[in-house]
């Protein structure tokens, strides 16, 4: 499911850049920002209302928000779990998994809200290494849902054709080198591959 606001094929929409956690009693704020600025999750006050994580919001445009977690340019999210609360806010604890193997944690310090029923504990896994997250719901103490794509925006560039490689200039194996070597992003990165030596080179 794309999640609205996402511009399709942006790949700054889609990768998580950094992200913030934030407990009480119980958490209250979950919010990743991508690299085009863009903010989903919950940011909800101590009277329960929600924040606007909008970027023309009066809580964007403040810059309250200054404890972040940066993320590596790309790692990604595999897995969200935790436990819901009883509470109004966003959950009791939560989880957030990478494919670099970190774990990012928040957990409420009131035991009295954590819910302890069926429905207490929240699990979502990618579904395959071609799933970006793209929005996450919380509400009334409850994970809801992860909006995702599918993409390799995020994967890196293979060479399919060694030999071909091989006969390259050296210059241009030079090149190639450090561009599977930089920061670029996957579209970019093949775009500027195929210019330079005029070969589809994904795989």
């Amino acid at each position: 499911m794309q999640a609205v606001g996402v511009q399709k094929n942006h790949w700054s929409s889609y990768l998580v850049s950094r992200v913030h956690l934030e407990h009480g009693w119980a958490v209250h704020h979950i919010i990743l920002e991508f690299e085009d600025g863009r903010r989903v999750g919950c940011a909800i006050r101590n009277d329960a209302v929600h924040e606007d994580l909008t970027k023309n919001s009066a809580t964007y445009a403040r810059g309250e928000i200054t404890k972040w977690h940066v993320i590596d340019r790309g790692d990604y999210i595999v897995r969200i779990h935790g436990t819901n609360t009883r509470s109004a806010y966003a959950c009791h604890e939560i989880n957030i998994d990478f494919h670099s193997g970190r774990t990012l944690t928040s957990k409420g310090g009131n035991r009295d809200w954590k819910r302890l029923d069926r429905s207490a504990p929240f699990d979502w896994v990618a579904a395959s290494p071609f799933t970006l997250l793209t929005n996450l719901h919380f509400s009334r103490g409850s994970f809801h849902r992860v909006d995702s794509i599918e993409t390799v925006l995020h994967l890196p560039v293979l060479i399919t054709d060694t030999e071909y490689f091989d006969r390259l200039p050296i210059a241009a194996q030079n090149k190639l080198k450090i561009l599977l070597r930089s920061q670029m992003p996957h579209d970019i990165l093949e775009t500027v591959a195929s210019y330079l030596l005029g070969y589809d080179l994904m795989g």
